[in-house]
């Protein structure tokens, strides 16, 4: 259910996937705090992101531009439609988009949907530009200037999970001041690492405010090319392919996708456990700080393994680790696996670590997620 209300603060969340752009604008609360349920939602819209078009083009500067032109026009007229219904649109928008996005910036080979064009591409700085020039092509209008905050499109899923599970008090109080992992496999292997601090936990806890999360994300929080083994020829064998996701199921199962699983549990059930213990060696390869990977324009430092080492938290999304019946035997299963590993070497260990799945899968995730990349 989408809100009426006017006269109100907003802030437009983008969704950037390979075949649809989604954008909306999302209401803020009187106390400058952003809503999280789909119902905080003044519209909802779903565009082609006619990225195959674009990419047919010959040169690089031609694909960014038409590709910055098509993205900067569909959110501008998101823009003008909530200006025109009486809100306030804040000059910050958050966008999730594909690839290893740091600064802003595209890192190269981390978009194949997207092309070698959109390697070292400024996401940020290009959209920022563009959509504050289009707007201020209206005289009558108060020239502004808009920034765009990019982050990838997982850290969007992970921002918005954990915005809605903090309205809990024993997972506010569980993840403030914490370091937090998401996990979230669905089409591939999404991934994200987070420094969560809620901004009013001690005052507004048992108030009917919505908590709100301020997120300082950490590494790349690419998990997809985690090494997890090598193949007789020394090649690295990614955590994505070879553990869990859709594609690893398709693989395995000769086409069939998590939804066939789910539909046919029983029948299914050793696979299903199977991807619960890969969860679980692959929650341990975080835990213990055993991360190498693969891609070289994703390679991880002595820093960055030691920063996530000793994690115990772990949020689980995408489509495969939280729905129903098959989500959960996952979840149980990756428990299972880290009570027998870590139990042996430290009494008691593995129950210091929390497998939490996000509440809902909701299709607005991505725009509620991405707007809170705006830190208000």
């Amino acid at each position: 259910m989408l809100q009426n209300n006017k006269h109100k603060l907003t802030v437009i969340g983008v969704d950037v996937g390979g075949t649809k752009i989604a954008i909306g604008p999302v209401l803020i609360n009187d106390d400058d705090q952003i809503n999280k349920k789909g119902d905080s939602l003044i519209s909802y819209h779903n565009y082609p992101t006619n990225i195959e078009e674009i990419i047919k083009q010959k040169d690089t500067s031609t694909i960014r531009e038409k590709f910055t032109i098509h993205i900067s026009s569909l959110i501008l007229k998101v823009i003008e439609e909530t200006e025109s219904k009486g809100y306030i649109v804040h000059r910050a928008i958050g966008l999730g988009s594909p690839g290893n996005i740091i600064n802003g910036v595209i890192s190269a080979k981390t978009t194949p949907q997207f092309g070698d064009a959109f390697n070292d591409f400024d996401i940020s700085k290009a959209l920022s530009e563009k959509i504050s020039a289009l707007y201020n092509e209206n005289k009558n209008r108060i020239r502004s200037k808009f920034i765009v905050i990019a982050h990838n499109d997982a850290l969007a899923q992970m921002a918005f999970g954990i915005s809605e599970l903090i309205q809990n008090k024993e997972y506010a109080e569980l993840m403030n001041n914490q370091k937090v992992a998401y996990i979230g496999p669905g089409t591939g292997l999404g991934g994200g690492f987070a420094n969560v601090h809620i901004n009013n936990i001690n005052s507004n806890i048992h108030s009917s405010v919505k908590l709100r999360a301020n997120l300082q994300f950490f590494t790349d929080g690419h998990i997809g090319d985690i090494i997890v083994g090598y193949d007789k020829d020394g090649t690295p064998l990614w955590a994505e392919f070879e553990l869990l996701s859709g594609m690893y199921i398709s693989r395995k199962t000769n086409g069939l996708t998590g939804k066939d699983l789910a539909a046919q549990i029983d029948k299914h059930l050793p696979f299903i456990e199977e991807l619960g213990d890969n969860l679980g060696k692959i929650i341990y390869k975080i835990h213990t700080g055993d991360v190498y990977k693969a891609r070289k324009t994703t390679l991880w430092s002595d820093e960055d393994r030691s920063s996530v080492r000793g994690i115990s938290i772990f949020i689980i999304g995408g489509s495969i680790g939280t729905k129903g019946r098959m989500g959960e035997i996952i979840r149980t299963r990756a428990k299972k696996y880290l009570d027998n590993i870590l139990n042996a070497n430290v009494k008691n260990c593995s129950n210091q670590i929390k497998i939490i799945p996000i509440l809902s899968d909701s299709a607005y995730a991505g725009v509620i997620g991405a707007a809170n990349f705006v830190q208000l």
